[in-house]
């Protein structure tokens, strides 16, 4: 078996209310061809609650195998810290219609595109049920600097519902490490998940 190279999780744009229509596709390519050391490759640009439509575009034409992606804020409880979640939908091709009514759908459901902890964050479950009419697979992710599913719901609180115990328990995290910073908060989280 041949190793693949995968990077899921790609911002295109330093604030998601101010993206970077010229994103370097190029420069992307030849970096990750440089990492991948000449296996294949499957990547997603995801930035914050949108889709920069006319770069991801120009990602279709320059890579191979992309997944359309964007990373979510989603809120459990009223109190707790909302955690960040990719949600990868399967659509063969990619086009500019599909852009539009998936960016529509995020424009409803995050108005601000840059969002903090008291703003009005949609549920997992609204999410859900906005983005029924795609296939799509949703995982949530943490890092060090980012709050993990587990934070989201309060302490002492059970799970009251199928789906929080179906995400709790089996989705693993696409984990987000970069840098050794608060590397002990990343080791204590995957020892909870296992």
């Amino acid at each position: 078996m041949e190793p693949i190279f995968i990077d899921l999780h790609i911002h295109t744009s330093k604030k998601p209310d101010k993206l970077d229509k010229s994103y370097d596709l190029d420069l992307l390519k030849e970096k990750i061809e440089e990492i991948a050391e000449d296996s294949d490759y499957l990547i997603s640009l995801t930035d914050h609650n949108t889709i920069n439509k006319p770069v991801y575009l120009e990602a279709v034409k320059t890579f191979d195998n992309i997944l359309l992606g964007v990373e979510l804020h989603i809120r459990n409880h009223d109190y707790e810290k909302p955690y960040h979640s990719h949600i990868y939908f399967d659509l063969d091709p990619i086009d500019a219609s599909d852009i539009n009514n998936i960016n529509a759908i995020l424009d409803e459901l995050y108005p601000k595109k840059e969002v903090t902890d008291v703003d009005d964050i949609p549920t997992l479950e609204k999410i859900l049920n906005r983005f029924d009419s795609y296939e799509f697979v949703l995982l949530p992710h943490g890092g060090q600097s980012h709050s993990t599913f587990n934070e989201s719901i309060p302490k002492g609180a059970q799970f009251d519902n199928t789906l929080e115990r179906n995400i709790y328990y089996n989705h693993f995290d696409g984990f987000t490490a970069r840098s050794d910073v608060r590397l002990e908060k990343a080791l204590d989280y995957l020892v909870l998940c296992y």
